[in-house]
């Protein structure tokens, strides 16, 4: 059984039919025609037994902002095979040819959604962004000072330009967050239901939105995102003010996120768990665009048995990278998971080193470490 590419709209259908199946979603009729729709723009790969679809995955094609830079990702999902398929290597032969496409399209790194952490770092995945989920209940509903923001109600269609702004504003702060394109805005984004609100200013500029759900006396908050500390405080008020109506409220934040510290009392359910997962694609030419300035030549001896072609020791030198051909002596060694983790701001070095991930001269991983110094926190808001 070899992979092929799905290109036909019988194959799409099939391949639906084996998610609803794996996935047990129950789409209806209208989700049904959205994915096919979807899937006539990714990537589709599948196995195929005695013409039957036996197994199949999906590359989504799109940017992330790592640190500041744009860099072509190609997403997996819908990733899955019949029961009576599995455990034949089936979704090996499908990732390991994703990765060949993906390197083809000059996708330089890849995320998923993992339904099972060590299942896909077998195959170079690392854990890059957690989720923090704020459970507030009704009694730490206490107002901030009142600010100079004023909140202003709108519907999806109103908000979308300023929502769009500021989100691209917020990517400032953080690393590996999805450049979000107006066509995944209304059709990945937004829900019927949901609410919007936008924070301005004094002089009506547009500083903090906030995406929020009600349900059975909950306020949901899907993003609450705010680049100055005015509009994060006028947001929270804002929120406080449905003290009437609910009886607790969630919050869904970066890991870095600070709200807490800051009510009266911060001593408020915080829930975080590990989220996304990364690979990168091509070592070479990723470690080309990230720029990686050290003080001094750096070896990294990488290990990648599910991309051969990223395996070898890359020389690292005032922001140059080569890839040495005898495969050079010494350095640090890693795989790479591990590297994709550190280079999305992660993890560190240092702690990697202790957790028994990179291996080599400590004076080598304090010198990697110096060089990732400013990586911004990574956050990623968004699913596929």
């Amino acid at each position: 059984m070899n992979v092929e590419k799905l290109i036909d709209e019988r194959d799409f259908k099939k391949s639906i039919e084996l998610s609803d199946y794996a996935f047990q979603r129950g789409f209806t009729e209208e989700e049904k025609e959205l994915r096919l729709q979807r899937m006539q723009e990714n990537l589709v790969l599948g196995i195929k037994k005695e013409e039957e679809l036996a197994a199949n995955l999906q590359v989504l094609s799109s940017e992330v902002c790592i640190n500041g830079e744009y860099y072509s990702m190609g997403g997996i999902a819908s990733v899955g095979s019949y029961p009576e398929h599995r455990r034949g290597g089936l979704v090996t032969k499908l990732l390991e040819a994703s990765f060949v496409e993906m390197r083809k399209m000059g996708q330089v790194i890849s995320y998923l959604h993992p339904f099972k952490v060590s299942f896909y770092r077998k195959y170079g995945y690392e854990i890059f962004a957690d989720e923090k989920q704020y459970t507030i209940e009704n009694v730490d509903l206490k107002r901030f000072q009142e600010g100079e923001g004023h909140i202003v109600r709108l519907s999806f269609e109103e908000s979308l330009p300023a929502l769009q702004f500021l989100y691209e504003k917020v990517q400032n702060h953080y690393s590996g967050t999805l450049n979000r394109t107006e066509k995944w805005w209304r059709e990945r984004i937004y829900k019927e239901g949901d609410y919007y609100i936008v924070c301005k200013n004094k002089d009506n500029q547009e500083e903090g939105y906030l995406r929020y759900e009600i349900n059975n006396r909950t306020m949901i908050v899907h993003e609450y995102v705010s680049i100055t500390i005015d509009a994060k405080k006028s947001i929270w008020n804002f929120i406080c003010q449905h003290d009437s109506m609910v009886d607790k409220v969630t919050i869904k934040a970066a890991k870095s996120d600070i709200l807490a510290h800051l009510l009266d009392n911060p001593r408020i359910e915080q829930k975080i768990w590990p989220y996304f997962m990364a690979r990168i694609i091509d070592v070479e030419k990723f470690l080309s665009l990230y720029k990686l300035s050290t003080k001094r030549e750096l070896l990294l001896n990488v290990q990648d048995s599910s991309a051969p072609w990223n395996e070898g020791t890359y020389a690292i030198s005032d922001g140059k990278v080569e890839k040495l051909k005898d495969g050079g002596q010494g350095g640090l060694k890693l795989s790479v998971g591990p590297l994709t983790a550190i280079l999305l701001g992660y993890v560190t070095p240092i702690d990697l080193y202790y957790g028994g991930q990179i291996h080599g001269d400590i004076s080598d991983v304090e010198a990697l470490q110096e060089a990732v110094k400013n990586v911004k926190p990574t956050y990623f808001p968004d699913f596929f």
